[in-house]
């Protein structure tokens, strides 16, 4: 069998050019670039929503303390608990009939500035 026989087999070549080599090595390195960038753009939101998460449950702790307090004694102020700033603003509406409380929990994080608030209503 000569060296022409030994490159075809049925007539098909035998083995990749170095051409095909390189076009798959491309594009397998443009997939995996893609999946890394996913999986980073994921890791990103999972700490955003854990923190999202912490912030809302910081906040209804904080209403919840604030409903258990004597109504006259509710006042503005705020505290810090970890990464978390919890302030909250407590309004008397103009008949008196109720107090509005916003509670704001905040946090910076690499995106910036982030909040979550909840409005709540205080009856006497």
């Amino acid at each position: 069998m000569n060296a022409k026989q030994k490159q075809w087999k049925n007539g098909a070549r035998l083995g990749f050019t170095l051409t095909e080599v390189m076009i798959s090595m491309l594009l397998l390195a443009i997939s995996a670039a893609g999946i890394f960038g996913l999986a980073n753009a994921l890791q990103t939101m999972n700490r955003l929503s854990d923190r999202v998460s912490d912030a809302t449950l910081l906040t209804g702790s904080k209403i919840e303390d604030l409903r258990r307090q004597d109504y006259a004694s509710l006042a503005s102020s705020n505290d810090t608990v970890s990464i978390y700033t919890r302030t909250w603003t407590v309004a008397t509406n103009a008949a008196a009939l109720h107090k509005n409380v916003i509670v704001r929990t905040s946090w910076t994080d690499r995106q910036g500035d982030k909040n979550v608030a909840i409005v709540a209503a205080f009856v006497e």
